[in-house]
């Protein structure tokens, strides 16, 4: 294997011994990326860029390309981007969009079987506009899903 390449690494944040593939930086939205120019380290600076790519769960290159990046965008015109707290922030909102959805789902099957009976009929429609309220926090969450992960491109 030589510097270029990466090898399958555990997290180590992660709690287990388990080997995942490092990932690569998420496709821009601005075209395809071309190879501008190559970068050069000694084994020191390279062990350290490997093992913070290593903490992050991407390739060395990517991680590399977007600490470049950051670093330019935060020179040009004073954008500072925090990926760890945008990434656990992103995760907070799909974990809680699920929840709606599974909320929205248990709704459903309320309002099914009040139509199906006619046994609570005032439930039904106390589920409907419910039902309404979490389609619109659902449509809500992805909407900042999406700005979150445009940031983090």
């Amino acid at each position: 294997m030589n510097d270029n390449e990466s090898a399958p690494a555990a997290r180590p944040d992660s709690g287990s011994a388990s080997i995942q593939r490092l990932k690569r930086r998420e496709h821009s939205q601005h075209g395809p990326r071309k190879p501008r120019t190559p970068l050069t380290y000694n084994d020191a600076e390279w062990l350290i860029i490997v093992q913070a790519a290593g903490r992050d769960g991407i390739q060395p290159g990517s991680f590399v390309s977007q600490a470049a990046l950051d670093a330019a965008r935060m020179r040009v015109d004073g954008r500072v981007l925090d990926r760890e707290l945008l990434t656990k922030l992103l995760e907070a909102v799909s974990h809680h969009s699920v929840q709606l959805a599974k909320i929205g789902g248990n709704l459903n099957d309320v309002a099914r079987h009040a139509n199906s009976t006619h046994e609570i009929e005032t439930v039904h429609e106390e589920a409907l506009a419910i039902m309404t309220i979490v389609r619109r926090r659902v449509a809500e969450a992805h909407g900042l899903q999406a700005a979150l992960r445009n940031a983090l491109r």
